[in-house]
């Protein structure tokens, strides 16, 4: 999952507006799809997270790890946000 965020970000970082703020970007947006309180705060929640199971049926735990899974060009939402930041 992470190797699809950072493929979004680098995507949105290369318009000149955004380019300086990549770094901060893939930390927003990481924060965003790992923070658990996400899902729990939404409204309507579209489907469930997948729960990984491993050998000897023993749970690993819940694949994405907050329930959302990202889409394409969300970055664009978390891209303004930079320039509030620090």
């Amino acid at each position: 999952m992470d190797d699809l965020i950072l493929s979004d970000v680098t995507e949105i970082c290369q318009d000149d507006k955004y380019f300086i703020f990549q770094d901060q970007l893939e930390a927003c947006a990481m924060f965003f799809f790992r923070d658990r309180q996400v899902f729990d705060m939404l409204k309507s929640k579209p489907n469930g997270p997948i729960l990984a199971v491993g050998p000897n049926e023993k749970p690993i735990g819940l694949f994405p790890a907050c329930s959302v899974l990202p889409v394409q060009h969300f970055s664009n939402y978390l891209a303004p946000f930079c320039y509030l930041s620090d």
